[in-house]
């Protein structure tokens, strides 16, 4: 049976329910003739002759898309949402120890909304993506051939994915700094819409020497990581191509923590690659096989390549090997041999522009015509508040370090002059549904929100599929997201969600030791489980989709991703999350993202939201959990407005003092490396690292470097010349006024001149002694690899 055919009569039967479900009214439902009848019109308007409406009935009942309740009079046919919503509204909180009558209510209210959801047309052939472009080269034209290739056919583009690659090309060709923002719906393809420009034009690049051509820079490791497998995949698949006009395959190479210093170093635990008994597997990505059809496997570098210094990742799926001519793994081989595509980090370009050894991979010492030409920024809508402007501020210190024009794609705060492409309203295609609920949690119950989020949590993950079956064939996803706004709750609410599964957090990974609290939702034993099912606490949709959950050892598999341990296991089933891994993780089977309380910012929620049904067949849910008080009450009378907000203008307090200095004060160390990089210091020098601790006793030119770097900035305080020179490159680095500039430099708070300057140079000539009553305590003045902790943090940015 035709999954379109039964996609559309799903599509009607909901439309029919969704009328009592947005009222409240859970228990309504079609007789077993209203059913029939709706079917039967389907099917006519179908011209499906040959199937009657019982066998329509009994593919989607097999299917779990549609329930059958026989415990109220007369029996009703609801669909897998309908009893979702049922189950949902009807939620209580008992304990292993307790029946299902003492349990506490958790809903007193709830607002529902169903609508389909809308896709960017792609209905352009690949052929027509030059057309009309002025330069457009055979070359550019084979690779977006190849880019767009899928099993023997080609993908179709939409209407703004032509018209980005076409004005991307077009400013690649001038000799100005130009800024693009391309803008689309979560899902929609607007990554293609920089990447198939991009590839095609640094694959037109005549000069095949090792230089790096491109960096795209990421606010978060998640969101890298996950790019990253996409960029390698479009590598893979162009690798004979690039071969025959390069004689080489194109490089790929990631710069972040999990980046060793050389093949020895990426043993070192705080790396995060993980010990196999083969080699270390990589945690940066995952085996994108020939490119078109992803393996997924585990990338692992053997042991004997480590200690010989190879670099070489092997598929432990597939066995394929990628050797050091695709890929860059060690900060070492990039300053030698820096990769045609670079991906990193805000937080590592913000420190890397002061360190020596990475200068050459940045595109900053390479000669004029081998510095990069691009530089790609994802999910822009991350950089706001006094982010944003540090984010900026750092594109703008690279900018002037580079001295080249670049055509930047993502970003509207470097440079007045954006273009923004977006599609167009007649270029949309509506298709599937999405499910959209606020719920109001019982302020009378005596329960917390939290305790709501955790029952509703377990609850959803259950009515979607089942990992191992997939009855919906794609219709539901598999997993669950849910985000929190604070640390504190995430920790507890993973820890709350591992006891209600059944499980503890023993030696790094959970343990079952009892049956998860989902057991109590099973059939009873004994007795009439009648007025049980019609409470909602008997959960036979979940058993019917395929899930067990009766015994030990059958709990939700449940995992947590923070900036403090980043990464999602393939195998976990609800994960939980902060604003990590809010953007940018493209997984296929999340069919549900919870929002525990109202969301903190509205581009950041759309974000969480975008999450779940990245694959246009799914009916994803997102589910939003309020209490009755301050700020969530208000977000549930809005219900509408949350779920279909407008976003304001995102204007960047690039002129904020507090800002202004901390970036003045990071530039001035860049001016010093600058400096320093004249009198012969060594070329692997880190100015973070080499002015804010203690060098190494048997490395003689790490104290040499900082005597020097003393002597520079005790001329600084004294030479006007000196000064004229740090005035010029702060003003030209941040883009700042004259009188701008003076301040920073002069007037209180933290001036430069007068108060960072002379207390690094004190540090430095002192060795960071602190003065006690009866002695000089040297080195006690340090902190961190930071050389000025009292003027700016050691990260900037949330990784």
């Amino acid at each position: 049976m035709k999954s379109d055919l039964l996609i559309k009569i799903l599509d009607r039967l909901e439309w029919l329910e969704d009328p009592l479900l947005c009222w409240g009214v859970i228990d309504g439902g079609f007789s077993t003739e209203e059913l029939r009848e709706v079917i039967d019109k389907e099917l006519a308007n179908g011209q499906e002759w040959d199937l009657s409406s019982d066998d329509v009935i009994e593919v989607m009942s097999s299917r779990a898309l549609l329930v059958h309740d026989s415990n109220i009079s007369p029996a009703r046919w609801r669909t897998r949402n309908g009893e979702t919503m049922r189950l949902l509204a009807r939620l209580r909180q008992y304990f292993l120890d307790q029946n299902w009558q003492s349990g506490t209510n958790l809903i007193s209210d709830f607002r529902y909304a169903r609508r389909p959801r809308f896709y960017p047309k792609r209905d352009h052939s690949w052929v027509t993506a030059l057309d009309g472009l002025h330069g457009a080269t055979d070359t550019q034209r084979s690779v977006i051939e190849v880019m767009t290739q899928r099993d023997g056919q080609h993908d179709q583009l939409g209407g703004f994915q032509i018209r980005a690659t076409r004005h991307l090309l077009t400013a690649l060709q001038g000799q100005t700094t130009t800024a693009t923002v391309v803008g689309a719906g979560t899902g929609s393809g607007k990554t293609n819409a920089f990447y198939l420009p991009a590839f095609s034009y640094l694959a037109g690049v005549t000069d095949s020497s090792a230089w790096t051509r491109a960096l795209a820079v990421y606010p978060r490791t998640e969101l890298l990581k996950d790019q990253l497998d996409t960029a390698f995949a479009h590598a893979c698949r162009l690798d004979t191509l690039w071969k025959s006009m390069h004689g080489r395959s194109m490089t790929i190479g990631s710069l972040y923590g999990s980046t060793p210093t050389n093949a020895q170093n990426v043993r070192a635990s705080y790396r995060g690659w993980g010990k196999r008994t083969r080699g270390m597997a990589s945690p940066q990505m995952r085996c994108p096989g020939n490119g078109y059809s992803p393996c997924g496997g585990e990338l692992i570098w053997p042991h004997e390549d480590i200690d010989s210094g190879v670099e070489r990742l092997v598929c432990s799926s597939c066995r394929r090997v990628f050797d050091q001519g695709q890929i860059v793994l060690t900060r070492q081989r990039m300053q030698n041999s820096p990769p045609d595509l670079l991906f990193m980090t805000t937080e590592m370009l913000n420190r890397g522009l002061s360190d020596l050894n990475l200068r050459r991979p940045l595109g900053i010492d390479a000669p004029a015509g081998r510095k990069p030409r691009m530089m790609l920024l994802d999910e822009i809508h991350t950089y706001d508040g006094t982010t944003g402007a540090q984010a900026a501020m750092v594109l703008r210190r690279w900018h002037h370090s580079v001295q080249a024009p670049i055509t930047f794609v993502g970003l509207s705060a470097t440079d007045d002059q954006v273009t923004s492409i977006t599609p167009e309203p007649e270029e949309l295609e509506y298709e599937g549904a999405e499910y959209l609920l606020a719920l109001r949690s019982d302020p009378t119950s005596g329960a917390s929100v939290l305790s709501t989020t955790i029952q509703a949590s377990m609850l959803l993950p259950r009515a979607q599929d089942e990992p191992g079956s997939r009855v919906s064939s794609g219709v539901y996803g598999t997993k669950a997201f849910v985000f929190t706004d604070d640390l504190d709750v995430t920790n507890r609410l993973f820890s709350y969600l591992l006891d209600a599964e059944g499980q503890k957090y023993s030696w790094g990974k959970p343990t079952s030791i009892k049956p998860p609290l989902a057991s109590m939702r099973t059939l009873p034993s004994g007795g009439d489980p009648t007025q049980q099912r019609r409470a909602g606490q008997v959960w036979d949709l979940p058993s019917a989709i395929g899930h067990k959950f009766a015994t030990k050892g059958e709990g939700l598999r449940v995992s947590r991703t923070t900036s403090q341990d980043s990464g999602v296991t393939a195998e976990s089933q609800l994960i939980v999350a902060t604003a990590s891994l809010e953007v940018g993780f493209d997984d296929p089977d999340v069919g549900v993202v919870i929002q525990h309380k109202a969301p903190r910012g509205v581009a950041a929620f759309l974000q969480r939201k975008g999450r779940a049904g990245r694959k246009r067949t799914m009916r994803p849910y997102t589910v939003v959990v309020l209490s009755d008080y301050g700020r969530d009450r208000a977000t549930y009378e809005a219900w509408d407005s949350l779920f279909d907000p407008v976003l304001p203008d995102l204007v960047l307090p690039i002129r904020n003092r507090a800002v202004l200095r901390m970036q003045a004060t990071i530039a001035m160390i860049d001016w010093l490396t600058s400096q320093l990089r004249q009198q012969n210091i060594p070329k692997t020098t880190s100015a973070w690292m080499a002015l804010g601790q203690k060098p190494a006793e048997t490395f003689q030119p790490g104290r040499e470097t900082q005597r020097k770097a003393a002597e520079i900035l005790s001329a600084a305080l004294r030479d006007p010349d000196r000064q004229r020179s740090l005035h010029i490159w702060i003003q030209n680095a941040l883009g700042l006024t004259d009188a701008e500039t003076n301040e920073v430099l002069w007037h209180p708070p933290r001036p430069l001149l007068l108060a960072a300057v002379p207390t690094l140079r004190r540090r430095l000539l002192h060795n960071w002694a602190v003065a006690g009553p009866n002695s000089v305590d040297e080195f006690r003045d340090l902190m961190g690899g930071n050389p000025l902790p009292d003027f700016f943090p050691m990260n900037l940015f949330t990784v």
